[in-house]
């Protein structure tokens, strides 16, 4: 769960420019708007060279994260991103499957659409163009 540094909100989507510092399992983030990221690229620099990470926002909406890296861990970094964006997409997927009711299907079942939908695929390329 997502909470600010003064308490849990009922509500997730807030003006985030209001809220300077969020804490989720763990690890505090500064929340900046673009504005001020324009404003004060001084102290940007100074909180990515002590280690902080900041959250871009947009009309109180987040829109980019800045995270301090070096040479030596650019490369992880960029592999932690990734995975952390394969991981997000599975989890969305399993919440679509879920709601659509699929997510109890067999691996019976399963094959029986695949082959469904390649035999339709195989009839629709082999029929003569009209």
């Amino acid at each position: 769960m997502l909470t600010t540094t003064a308490g849990p909100r009922p509500c997730r989507r807030v003006c985030l420019d209001r809220v300077p510092y969020r804490v989720s399992e763990g690890a505090a983030m500064r929340f900046m708007s673009v504005r001020e990221f324009r404003q004060s690229t001084g102290n940007v620099w100074q909180a990515l060279d002590e280690g902080e990470e900041i959250v871009l926002t947009n009309n109180g909406q987040p829109r980019a994260l800045v995270v301090p890296v070096t040479g030596e861990t650019l490369d992880e970094m960029i592999d932690g991103f990734v995975s952390a964006r394969l991981g997000i997409a599975i989890r969305q997927m399993q919440k679509a499957s879920v709601a659509a009711g699929t997510d109890t299907m067999t691996m019976e079942e399963i094959d029986a659409i695949i082959a469904d939908v390649r035999r339709e695929m195989r009839e629709q390329a082999e029929a003569p163009a009209a």
